[in-house]
């Protein structure tokens, strides 16, 4: 093994926690009290919760069926709980269960305090990160992407709003809507994703593998280090013009070491492009752009972060935007249990099902505490 770089990926992490066993009575859903909204997307939203019994602030991700089934996203909904449910590294957020009720599917998750990377880029002097700030977090995403790549998934949605800051400032890499399971000898042609971060093999709708996300994370380099992304244009067609030639330009203060690793990774031949066999991520990790990073001390959390959070105590969510909060109507039902009757897509949503019975009287309550907070 080379000085200086951590183990392989497989041998950094613990087994994770057995998603599919009986609900563990602190994660049910009556026990979770509404907080506040800390995002929203196509599907429904992420609110902070509490627990009741432990008082532990967690994410619950609501997901509404009916949109789901509308958009025919059954199966990017269901890969993202199976693929989160086989996960656990320490720069990737973690699933703690799952359930559903009749209107929607619920994935409770960590709760990490210190908001998006995307925020943070917006607030730092020019839009951008000096180098030893970018390195850490380019580090943290290259394991990550490392573990999820050596555990057969690819992401496909790498940019700085799915990039999380814990309390301590350490990355963590969230939202998996897009990911899906792949090997080195497997490819996908589903184009999806961010636009600006999308690769060029993706775009020209060609067949693709793992060396989509190192390109992604060339684009997300280039970004935290120039404080915008490489391919801009004022339209799409222009973005994905530019993406497909290849054409960028690297700002002067830009050190040499930075863009030889962005070149490298910007190479519109996914078979050139750094992290790509046969050396891997592992050449990523040895570029001199991380030259004597301490690898093992990041993957352990020894090594302190160039920005903590300022956080006032656990359920502090001062870094996430306000949103207006909002709850449909008729949301009450008892939960989706194997055998039972649900009203929307009993079979599309049965890997959801709880292994405990969440009463009707719990759902009602959860569903009013949260009008009480719109209110």
């Amino acid at each position: 093994m080379t000085a200086g770089v951590p183990p392989p990926a497989a041998a950094t992490v613990s087994a994770p926690e057995d998603v599919g066993a009986p609900l563990k009575l602190e994660h049910s859903l009556e026990n979770l009290e509404i907080l506040r909204t800390l995002g929203t997307g196509t599907f429904g939203r992420v609110r902070l919760v509490r627990c009741r019994l432990t008082g532990r602030y967690l994410a619950l991700k609501a997901l509404k069926k009916a949109e789901i089934l509308r958009m025919r996203q059954e199966r990017s909904v269901h890969n993202e709980k199976q693929i989160l449910a086989s996960l656990q590294h320490p720069f990737i957020v973690r699933m703690l269960t799952v359930f559903a009720d009749k209107q929607r599917v619920y994935l409770l998750m960590e709760y990490v305090p210190g908001g998006e990377l995307f925020k943070r880029l917006r607030e730092a002097p020019g839009l951008r990160l000096g180098p030893a700030e970018a390195r850490f977090y380019a580090a943290g995403v290259a394991l990550a992407l490392e573990y999820l790549h050596s555990s057969g998934v690819i992401y496909r949605d790498l940019k700085p709003e799915n990039l999380l800051l814990d309390a301590a400032g350490y990355i963590k890499l969230t939202d998996f809507g897009f990911a899906r399971e792949l090997d080195e000898h497997s490819r996908s042609f589903t184009v999806c994703g961010t636009t600006e971060y999308m690769a060029p093999e993706m775009v020209r709708g060609t067949s693709y593998g793992f060396a989509a996300d190192w390109w992604s994370f060339g684009v997300l380099v280039f970004e935290m280090l120039c404080g915008y992304a490489p391919f801009l244009g004022p339209n799409s067609a222009q973005v994905y013009k530019r993406i497909m030639a290849g054409s960028y330009t690297c700002p002067a203060h830009v050190d040499p070491q930075a863009r030889d690793l962005i070149r490298r990774l910007l190479t519109t031949t996914p078979a050139a492009r750094l992290g790509s066999p046969p050396g891997g991520p592992r050449d990523i990790l040895l570029h001199p752009f991380f030259a004597g990073f301490p690898w093992e001390d990041l993957l352990q959390g020894r090594l302190p972060a160039p920005f903590v959070p300022a956080l006032s105590a656990p359920g502090d969510a001062r870094h996430f935007n306000t949103y207006t909060e909002s709850v449909d109507e008729g949301d009450g039902g008892t939960a989706m249990l194997p055998g039972a009757s649900t009203t929307l897509g009993e079979e599309a949503f049965r890997d959801f099902a709880v292994s405990r019975l969440i009463t009707e009287d719990a759902i009602r309550h959860f569903h009013q505490r949260m009008k009480q907070v719109n209110g």
